[in-house]
């Protein structure tokens, strides 16, 4: 019992140093994927109204899976969009206003800012959790 619980500790310790070392400065880490995805979110933030919050996001992406000319390119580590996202509180919904996805060496690989309206965040989505964390940054 006492090494399970000495190796239960080591291995916590070794998973939250991994996140920390993935972790960009100023920006929190909220959970991790089934697939291995992990999310952040920035601590600063600008109030819009009310219920209203922009706030930028970071995901470091485990697998992505690149097509150009109908060829699919793997890759496998590094790769990690950030996106300024809106989130409306009061409605429980969320818009994302701009999106860029980055490779290993941070060169851009694709940018979108081309997004219209609100979407429901759905429940147990990394939508809902990045939500969530938000609307706590304003008190709702």
């Amino acid at each position: 019992m006492a090494k399970f619980l000495m190796f239960s500790v080591i291995f916590t310790l070794l998973t939250i140093n991994k996140l920390q070392a993935q972790n960009p400065v100023d920006w929190k880490i909220l959970g991790e994927s089934g697939v291995g995805d992990i999310y952040f979110q920035q601590f600063t933030h600008k109030k819009i109204s009310e219920d209203l919050i922009d706030v930028w996001d970071r995901t470091n992406i485990k697998r992505y899976e690149q097509k150009k000319k109908g060829k699919v390119t793997l890759l496998k580590s590094g790769v990690y969009s950030i996106s300024l996202k809106r989130y409306d509180c009061a409605e429980r919904k969320l818009q994302t206003l701009q999106f860029n996805l980055y490779d290993s060496k941070g060169s851009l690989i694709s940018s979108d800012s081309n997004y219209e309206s609100f979407e429901y965040a759905t429940p147990g989505s990394a939508g809902e959790l990045l939500l969530n964390n938000a609307c706590k940054m304003i008190g709702k």
